[in-house]
């Protein structure tokens, strides 16, 4: 899965297919686990492509802080915020 036509610089270090689109993985499942004097630890579970949704998925099991836990949850609050105004009047989600 890609995403075309992003030629802002913020996206100059993500990576990229040969066309110059931005790979994008869907998340197929995520936990989460606090760990005393370590802060917290997420695991994503992904696949490389929509069709691999419901099969054998990948994993990534990234350890934080508390604050980077934190900051994390607020980026994640204001990326849907912004998602949830981009989507027309109208228009179905998933």
């Amino acid at each position: 899965m890609s995403i075309t036509n992003v030629k802002n610089e913020p996206f100059a270090e993500w990576s990229k297919d040969h066309d110059g689109a931005i790979t994008v993985c869907p998340i197929a499942g995520y936990a989460t686990a606090v760990f005393a004097g370590m802060g917290g630890v997420l695991r994503l579970e992904f696949v490389r492509s929509p069709d691999q949704l419901g099969k054998h998925h990948e994993s990534l099991q990234l350890g934080m802080s508390l604050a980077q836990a934190k900051e994390l949850g607020e980026a994640l609050l204001r990326m849907a915020a912004k998602a949830d105004l981009a989507v027309p009047v109208g228009t179905q989600r998933n």
